[in-house]
């Protein structure tokens, strides 16, 4: 039987909640297929999804998410599979999954370390510019077609237009005389794809840093885009540690692969990542998508940059999905 150890592991992603018992079919589980283990556990996260650090006392210490099995399993099962070799080249290698009842376990090698700091000087801006430029190269690959974009993750959540249409009510004068606009570019995002395995997800805490390298963990939101999306969505997250727009960009640009974007398509984006955190922050949607980490606020900030630094597009070009 299991020694049940409830303690919070900075190797977690920061996604999870509080910690809770696991339910007795999945420590059953586990026990079967890896022997006496302790666990570690961030909690019950989302839809009842369990989290944390299994730790076999013949073995190497495994993460573990227990979801519960629905009629999308399969699909979500084959979806994870096609990207898992290509991910393991820079994140967690996958371990294994094991099914109870009511349960898909769902095992990856477990990555030790500490939250990167991303604010200005910080000696982790380094580490985290050579994790970009890894992942570029090592993600970047054939288009699997049966794994969704980056712009089918942005149409699934709030947007713009909804906005607009709800006519919600804190909605900043400068983004109504802007309304039209936002809501081109939003469209415009949908169509974002490429051939690199998004993780769409980068944050702080889904970065750990350890023995002089940053690992990526949480990938459970992987789609795919163009090579420099991570580098784009992180811009949000520089900003709210305490860079600029013009700063972080410039960073994302010189750090990251920015430079290989079009000027309307990073605008488009700012546009979707901005509209969807607004609509999480007006409390109209409490799901649990890729941006769910996106800081409003910082956000907004990088969006009123693009817009104020670029002329108007009198068109929104969009080829072959990557533009």
């Amino acid at each position: 039987m299991a020694d049940l150890t409830v303690a919070f592991t900075d190797a977690t992603s920061a996604d999870e909640a509080d910690a809770v018992q696991l339910p007795l079919e999945v420590l059953h589980g586990l026990g079967e297929h890896l022997g006496p283990f302790a666990f570690e556990g961030a909690g019950a996260g989302t839809s009842g999804v369990f989290a944390g650090v299994v730790r076999p006392d013949n073995g190497a210490p495994l993460y573990l998410r227990a979801v519960p099995i629905t009629a999308t399993s399969g699909a979500e099962q084959r979806r994870a599979y096609l990207v898992a070799q290509r991910i393991a080249r820079v994140g967690p290698g996958p371990f294994g999954e094991i099914y109870t009842a009511h349960y898909r376990l769902i095992l990856h090698e477990h990555v030790a370390g500490r939250r990167v700091d991303l604010a200005p000087g910080s000696s982790d801006l380094p580490l985290v510019a050579d994790y970009l430029r890894r992942s570029a190269v090592a993600l970047t690959g054939d288009r699997v077609g049966e794994v969704g974009s980056i712009g089918g993750s942005l149409a699934a959540g709030g947007s713009w237009p909804l906005l607009a249409g709800l006519a919600y009510s804190n909605l900043d004068p400068r983004e109504w005389d802007e309304i039209n606009r936002l809501v081109t570019l939003d469209f415009a995002a949908m169509w974002l794809d490429g051939p690199c395995v998004v993780h769409a997800r980068l944050h702080p805490g889904n970065m750990l840093v350890n023995a002089g390298s940053v690992m990526a963990v949480g990938w459970r939101a992987a789609c795919f885009g163009p090579a420099w999306t991570d580098s784009a969505l992180l811009v949000p997250h520089l900003v709210d540690a305490g860079h600029s727009p013009v700063a972080a960009e410039k960073w994302a640009v010189q750090h990251g692969e920015l430079a290989q974007a079009g000027e309307e398509a990073v605008t488009a984006l700012a546009v979707a990542v901005a509209g969807r955190a607004l609509f999480r922050e007006s409390r109209m949607y409490d799901g649990h998508d890729a941006l769910t980490q996106i800081p409003p606020k910082a956000a907004l900030e990088w969006m009123r940059h693009r817009l104020t630094a670029r002329p108007r597009a009198r068109r929104v070009r969009v080829t072959g999905g990557e533009w």
